[in-house]
């Protein structure tokens, strides 16, 4: 999958190629499908997304792959009524990948809000980077304790 999103081919953040075909593309979006639907979520994440709501904070997702997958994945867990700043992805064979901060950016102007009134939960090197350049606060949650100390800190606001 690496290969058709444009890595080796102009590196990391790159675009999926030009001259790959619609079948290829389409291929890659069953795959993102797929591995969406295996998808373990992260500890605590559905409940920090239902208490930064309620809190009548302004919620969106920003994923490198196609937000169709990603939109599906969040409909099964009940979330999309949560996320009322949109789901945000690859927009076809030119949208460049994170690091590049495009997604981001365009999550950003959706929402109407300054990058310093954010916080981007991930957790990838790439989605830190895309943060970065966005001039955005990043919240690593690769690592143990996961959300919880985000969770912990939602619940005294």
């Amino acid at each position: 999958m690496d290969r058709l999103r444009g890595r080796g081919h102009g590196g990391a953040g790159g675009a999926i190629p030009q001259h790959v075909s619609p079948e290829l593309r389409a291929r890659l979006t069953a795959l993102e499908s797929q591995a969406a639907e295996r998808s373990v979520p992260v500890a605590d994440a559905d409940l920090v997304i239902r208490t930064l709501a309620d809190m009548g904070l302004e919620l969106a997702v920003v994923t490198g792959c196609d937000p169709y997958p990603a939109t599906a994945y969040l409909r099964r867990r009940g979330l999309l009524d949560c996320l009322h700043g949109g789901v945000h992805g690859r927009e076809g064979v030119y949208s460049p990948r994170m690091p590049d901060p495009h997604v981001v950016s365009r999550a950003l102007r959706h929402l109407g809000v300054r990058p310093s009134k954010c916080l981007m939960v991930g957790a990838t090197e790439a989605e830190g980077a895309a943060a970065r350049q966005a001039d955005i606060p990043f919240f690593d949650v690769s690592g143990e304790p996961g959300l919880r100390p985000l969770l912990e800190a939602a619940r005294t606001l």
